[in-house]
């Protein structure tokens, strides 16, 4: 009887012992894949953080982040819409600048004549100037481009001692000077952009937060 009740015992301490490992063999994986959880909603954020720079810095998106806001397609249409307009004012404004940078550091080419923007005559500027024209395009997409301008150590040279003449103050709204010059139509274009990028910003704010408020114990779909 005695020996009866010592191995009923021991069985039930044996039960025990294996739900209890049972419990904490399940308590790690749960830990784990928490973790793993955790690690790729983190790595969705800094994807769409990443977004939100290239926004921020005026460079287009390529294609192949959409899969990390694919859950949002009025999102990625918006950034289509983005890149599509990014590109055409670059466009518009590298002309722009070019033509500035050329008449400001007095171009000339092997005959003597004032360089043009026509390509065949783009690799006859220095490659310095080549540097002062593309800062220049990507202050206009700006709307404090005057103030990015006037601060740029590198464009100093072209922007000291303005005292009018047939440019005038050409770091002042250089962008809406060329636009309502050259390209009058696409002025409230402009604009839109530049409310767009804003727009897209503080959207991908707000993605942002749902994968943080995802890992409390939801899954973001």
């Amino acid at each position: 009887m005695k020996n009866q009740l010592m191995m009923s015992l021991s069985t039930i301490i044996l039960s025990f012992i294996a739900v209890f490992v049972c419990l904490n063999n399940m308590g790690v994986k749960q830990l784990s894949n928490e973790l793993v959880h955790i690690e790729i909603s983190a790595y969705e954020v800094s994807k769409v953080d990443e977004i939100s720079d290239k926004i921020i810095n005026r460079v287009p998106i390529e294609s192949s982040y959409f899969i990390y806001i694919k859950n949002t397609p009025d999102l990625v249409s918006d950034i289509e819409d983005y890149n599509r307009l990014l590109g055409h004012f670059v466009q518009v404004f590298t002309d722009s600048a070019m033509t500035l940078v050329i008449s400001q550091c007095m171009l000339k080419d092997n005959n003597g004549n004032e360089l043009t923007t026509n390509p065949e005559e783009y690799t006859q500027m220095p490659p310095n100037l080549h540097t002062l024209v593309d800062k220049i395009v990507k202050y206009c997409l700006y709307t404090n481009s005057s103030d990015l301008i006037f601060a740029d150590p590198s464009l100093a040279q072209i922007t000291a001692g303005l005292t009018g003449g047939s440019l005038g103050v050409w770091p002042l709204n250089f962008q809406y000077t060329i636009l309502h010059k050259n390209h009058p139509d696409i002025v409230d274009e402009y604009d839109n952009f530049m409310k767009l990028a804003d727009m897209l910003v503080d959207d991908l704010c707000n993605l942002r937060m749902t994968f943080f408020i995802n890992d409390s114990g939801l899954h973001h779909n």
